[in-house]
């Protein structure tokens, strides 16, 4: 990362945020006696939602969900992927437990349950789900998913959603283990070593051994660390049996947070095995890592039986956690046999990635001698023998090119690959030569580097190129079908004019925003399909950043996004399809397919909406990217829509004209506060249409409009806001004629939650930062503008010269990584007798680490606020209302007995991950 930049926002940024909420108490343990109080649990909201089906994935009409609650009454309302309420309800409670039972159309729904007691209430919960067309794919499908290596119990939703494909990182160390298997052995400028000892162990033949002999001093230190996926907000509890002789006092230390802070001290001196026990609870953070420390004089320490689990849970989340494996010879192929065995069962190809380097040879360093390819040879040799007629492709290395999987000499080089390539593919081809080996795998379609490959030999050694087409966040897929154009041609240029096929093994976003994704996909995949590519892989199955496809929200809860539902619809429209045309007119796109179900044009407009006509003589149903269905019949000949950034399947080969004649459009933005949106309505003859007398229908509410022949009229209505959400929402109306609905239009609109009779503000809430210091885009003046962070005296500061719009975290280089507070002085006529809030209006976050804010007031104790991610793009684009920044807010109560007559203090600390950006915010009557 350049340190003039903000944090990346790539699937390659490793970042996350300095974590939130450790535990002041932690359990020190020896020979079992316990030496200080565990940690307490927090209890629960009293609300609890379980989807009947396994992820919230139903097929069929109907979804069910089972509640407990101790509350007396339940409402329910569900929300299409649009954010309109479509169904409501009340559920009776009976002895603690209720059904919610909704009967809707396919696609993306998302429910959210208000319990009550006696009238009032007191939890609410939320959970999204899909309702998908049952279908069964062919076996050879082209589509897929890279999935790593996930629980067993998610192949059901793989099924479910379609894909017949996927990809595994089939990772060297895994089948042959280097000593210290599952751990990073790590020594920066200290005399030290970090290694197996087959002679002193807790329990079992092994443990880590550890010798440091530099006295303390700046960055000198040894560790042995595993990272591990975590959930956030989750409590969770590290152990570990360590034994010492001659350890100093604070040379040995345990800590879990990426800036190795909140450190826990092992014994000193010399002492027998002891068990260490203590607590962390994560904030927003998707990955911790375990590790023991030493940055002064150890004689010698053991680590050995260590353990990390979700509190309440006994699975230990370790690899390798009492170092046993260290002690294997040969190849082992337990942790992957389960998985391969279940795919073949459920019909799912693998596509295996034999990848990375391995400590015993080269030292750990990327292959790049004759030893060391011949070593990664026989790796894969053993490999394809073990799973011989369950694999029937192989991809060999992941993202060679892209440096952050490589080291050492041959770290990058193609002609490294080459090599690599070369050995792997005999080694590959002696065991079964029908295996077919996937070479290229780079990031991006890296036509220089390919070039290089094939240059060196690489074109002979292999069967299939695959790439990872990426494009920056949040750009939009649209050039991905010329780039890999430009593979195929470069392949026929090195194969004598012959076609080899190409694939896409990875793509995705990391998006919070979920409906552009599953709209990016739609377009990256069609795209990908209209380049040429033989098969695509979604990246990711599940979390990661908001790559997956679905949602980990706790131990066995799996809920899917919209992209889960967009993937599988896709799947189902253009499995065992072809493409037979497609044109590009203006900011429309149109690309037809012909399959066993006959055409299917899908449609989608670069600009954010278009309206249209398609001429037909019979109705046609339109599906749009989730799976919902609407039946439009002709009026004169046509029916009408509106397009968007999001896909829709219609079963023609017509193409859509510009300028439809009827349309709706919206302010771009409301406020709560004005209870309805003006929608206005065009009914346009002047193309010289026969009269028309329609019915336009949006959120409930009808309006109709008449226009003469040859006339254009617009018709402004009031429409209620009661079933939007605040946020970004997608207004869908109906154009009805008679008894038929002849268009499906769409408009959008954002809906601020923004409460009447403001104290104090700074800036205007608008879904933009254009009135705030150094907006839009000019972050890298932030330490010399603000050197001392922000202080802002509410009525008399103006915001456009004294409050930043963004402010940023301790993983920000380019601001000092380190904790920036901005500061709100506000001026109360007298001391309220109720509560004040403040509203935090943010225009985005970061996407992979958007960290955790402290707000206090009047030097108080401070009230953590997790942020959610954002697009990673706010810190450039000043506006949400036409880009694909993610705006979220959040509130946190003032307490009227810290607030007083005169001046008060509101302070803001980042206190982990990186920046945010502002669009405003205000003290408001609770």
């Amino acid at each position: 990362m350049d340190d003039h930049e903000p944090t990346k926002v790539s699937r390659r940024t490793v970042l996350t945020a300095s974590l939130a909420s450790a535990t002041a108490a932690f359990l020190v343990a020896n020979g079992g006696r316990a030496l200080a109080a565990p940690a307490t649990t927090t209890p629960g909201n009293g609300l609890t939602v379980r989807p009947a089906s396994f992820g919230a994935v139903f097929a069929g009409t109907r979804a069910r969900f089972d509640v407990t609650t101790g509350a007396d009454s339940l409402d329910w309302t569900v929300r299409d992927v649009w954010g309109e309420v479509t169904r409501s309800g009340e559920s009776r409670v009976r002895n603690g437990r209720a059904t919610v039972d909704v009967e809707t159309g396919n696609g993306y729904h998302t429910l959210e349950v208000v319990a009550s007691r006696h009238g009032a209430e007191v939890a609410r919960d939320r959970s999204s789900f899909a309702v998908l067309e049952p279908y069964r794919l062919p076996h050879d499908s082209p589509f897929g998913a890279n999935t790593h290596l996930p629980p067993l119990e998610l192949l059901p939703l793989m099924v479910t959603l379609g894909i017949t494909w996927a990809r595994v990182d089939l990772t060297w160390t895994e089948i042959e283990p280097p000593p210290l298997a599952g751990w990073t052995p790590d020594v920066f400028q200290a005399d030290a070593t970090v290694e197996l000892d087959r002679t002193v162990a807790h329990t079992g033949r092994a443990s880590a051994k550890l010798v440091n002999r530099t006295p303390i001093a700046d960055n000198h230190y040894a560790t042995v660390s595993q990272a591990l996926t975590v959930r956030p907000n989750t409590t969770y509890v590290f152990s570990a049996w360590v034994q010492g002789q001659n350890v100093r006092p604070k040379a040995l230390q345990f800590t879990v947070r990426p800036d190795w802070g909140s450190r826990v001290d092992a014994p000193s001196g010399t002492f027998g095995w002891t068990k260490v026990v203590f607590r962390y609870t994560t904030g927003p953070e998707s990955v911790l890592t375990f590790r023991l420390l030493s940055s002064d004089v150890v004689g010698a320490a053991w680590l050995d039986d260590v353990s990390v689990t979700v509190e309440g849970s006994d699975a230990n989340l370790l690899t390798n956690p009492g170092f046993e494996r260290g002690l294997v010879t040969g190849y082992n192929f337990d942790t992957f046999t389960p998985y391969f065995k279940a795919l073949s069962r459920n019909g799912i190809n693998p596509l295996p990635i034999l990848d990375y380097a391995n400590p015993k040879y080269d030292g750990g360093l990327t292959p790049h001698t004759d030893a060391g390819r011949a070593a990664f040879a026989a790796y894969s040799t053993a490999a394809m023998k073990r799973f011989r007629g369950q694999v029937g492709a192989v991809e060999v290395f992941n993202e060679f090119n892209a440096g952050w999987f490589t080291t050492g000499p041959a770290s990058g080089d193609p002609k490294y690959y080459a090599a690599l390539l070369e050995s792997t593919y005999k080694a590959v081809k002696a065991v079964d030569p029908s295996i077919v080996v996937v070479g290229g795998v780079t990031y991006g379609t890296a036509l220089d580097w390919l070039k290089a490959v094939f240059d060196a030999g690489g074109m002979a050694h292999l069967d299939v190129v695959s790439n990872h087409p990426y494009v920056g966040i949040p750009e939009s897929p649209d050039a991905i079908d010329e780039a890999e154009r430009e593979v195929a041609a470069l392949v026929r240029q090195y194969n004598g004019g012959r076609a080899k096929p190409v694939w896409v093994s990875e793509l995705g976003w990391s998006l919070g925003d979920g409906l552009t994704a599953a709209g990016y996909l739609v377009r990256g995949l069609v795209l990908s399909l209209a380049g040429g590519v033989g098969k695509f892989f979604w990246y990711d199955l599940v979390g990661d950043q908001n790559f997956g496809l679905l949602n980990e929200i706790g131990a066995d809860t799996y809920t899917p996004r919209p992209v889960y539902a967009a993937y599988a619809v896709a799947i189902r429209m253009l499995t065992g399809a072809t493409l037979r045309g497609q044109d590009v007119a203006g900011p429309l796109r149109r690309y037809v397919f012909s399959g066993r179900d006959g055409d299917v044009a899908v449609l989608w407009s670069t600009d954010p909406r278009t309206a249209v006509a398609l001429p037909t003589d019979r109705a046609l149903d339109v599906v749009d990217l989730t799976g919902a269905a609407t039946r439009l019949t002709p009026l004169d000949g046509k029916v009408h829509l509106t397009l968007t950034g999001a896909p829709v399947y219609v079963r023609t080969t017509a193409r859509a004209t510009q300028n439809g004649r009827f349309d709706v459009t919206a302010p771009p933005l409301v406020r709560t506060s004005d209870r309805t949106v003006t929608l206005t309505y065009v009914v346009d003859n002047s193309g010289g249409a026969d009269a028309a007398d329609v019915v336009f229908t949006s959120l409930g509410k009808d309006t109709r409009v008449t226009a003469r022949r040859g006339q254009r009229v617009e018709k402004a209505a009031a429409v209620p806001l009661t079933s939007l959400a605040a946020g970004r929402n997608t207004i869908v109306t109906a154009v009805s004629a008679g008894r038929h609905q002849v268009g499906r239009l769409m408009t959008a609109v954002v809906v601020l939650d923004v409460p009447d009779g403001a104290l104090a503000t700074v800036g205007v809430p608008d879904w933009t930062d254009h009135e705030l210091a150094l907006a839009p885009g000019s972050y890298a003046d932030y330490p010399t503008r603000f050197p001392n962070d922000v202080t802002f005296t509410a009525g008399v500061d103006d915001p456009a010269q004294a409050w930043s719009y963004i402010q940023p975290g301790p993983d920000d280089g380019w601001a000092g990584s380190r904790v920036h507070r901005f500061t709100l002085d506000f001026t109360l006529a007298s001391a309220p007798t109720t509560d004040l809030r403040l509203v935090v209006y943010l225009l985005d976050t970061h996407n992979t680490a958007p960290g955790t804010v402290d707000v206090a007031l009047n030097s108080g104790a401070a009230t953590t606020v997790t942020l959610p991610g954002g697009s990673g793009a706010g810190y450039a684009n000043g506006s949400a209302l036409d880009s694909g920044v993610s705006p979220s807010q959040f509130t946190v109560s003032l307490s009227a007995a810290h607030l007083k007559a005169g001046a008060n203090t509101v302070t803001i600390d980042k206190t982990s991950g990186s920046w945010l950006v502002y669009d405003a915010l205000g003290i408001y009557p609770a």
